[in-house]
């Protein structure tokens, strides 16, 4: 696939560069992500931010999330935008693991 042979090469090579200067890599991806989940850890980033669930026109959600990257990858995101107005959505979902917020 031409993705493999052009664009993980340098994700990799990038990568590498930031965790050698004791960074970590981060990157958005949201909408339809399904086909991607299984390059994400072998790009060798750390945190991915904005999943976007089914229910706002994603693909994935986070319990395929994870059982994909694993412990290794830190999500940031992956409920919708106003879930704060609409709390009986939240109490429904079973989510797998904690939020986490990144600040900087």
């Amino acid at each position: 696939m031409l993705y493999e042979k052009y664009c993980l090469p340098w994700y990799r090579y990038a990568a590498e560069k930031i965790h050698a200067d004791g960074k970590i890599m981060a990157m958005h991806l949201c909408g339809k992500i399904k086909p991607d989940l299984k390059l994400i850890r072998e790009r060798g980033v750390d945190l991915v931010e904005a999943v976007s669930p089914i229910i706002v026109g994603g693909d994935v959600e986070l319990p395929e999330v994870r059982k994909a990257w694993g412990e290794r990858v830190v999500v940031n995101g992956g409920a919708p935008a106003g879930l704060d107005r609409g709390l009986r959505l939240w109490r429904s979902w079973k989510l797998p693991f904690r939020t986490v917020q990144v600040m900087s």
